[in-house]
């Protein structure tokens, strides 16, 4: 989506995918402190973290939009971070520009991306084909970057 941007990796899970509200404030702090523009977030919880909301501030009045995951329980609701107000929440579609079965509805997503059929790196050296709205968040936070890249300086 955007060949030319630079990465930050911040690994706030293990290798099964299992985090915390301060594993992940302190990825995003890290994001923020070495000037990412648009930090990507492909995880969630149905419950709400106050100080979390106050970092996606923080960052925000520092120049990093915050683009996350809405869910895959296929419910009218968005996970956390994606449901906090400052943050940009996307849920995924299907290859005929659909909802996809499993992602999350409601009225704080903003956008959408492909969501079922990701082909990419499983562990080890294999593809896999993945699907959920993590894997849509990523798609659109290199949009996002992108777009960025092509504003006029004084603009960006």
């Amino acid at each position: 989506i955007s060949p030319k941007s630079l990465l930050v990796i911040a690994r706030v899970a293990d290798r099964d995918g299992v985090s915390s509200a301060w594993r992940l404030i302190k990825g995003l702090s890290y994001s923020v402190a070495v000037g990412a523009e648009v930090a990507n977030i492909s995880l969630g919880s149905p419950g709400n973290v106050p100080a979390l909301s106050d970092v996606i501030e923080w960052a925000q009045l520092n120049g990093t939009l915050v683009i996350a995951a809405a869910g895959n329980e296929n419910r009218d609701m968005v996970y956390d971070p994606a449901g906090i107000s400052k943050v940009l929440a996307v849920t995924g579609v299907d290859g005929a520009d659909r909802k996809a079965v499993f992602s999350n509805f409601h009225g704080k997503i903003e956008s959408c991306a492909p969501g079922t059929g990701l082909r990419s790196y499983g562990i080890g050296p294999n593809m896999v084909i993945w699907s959920g709205t993590s894997f849509a968040a990523p798609l659109v936070s290199g949009a996002v970057i992108e777009c960025l890249r092509h504003l006029p300086a004084k603009m960006s």
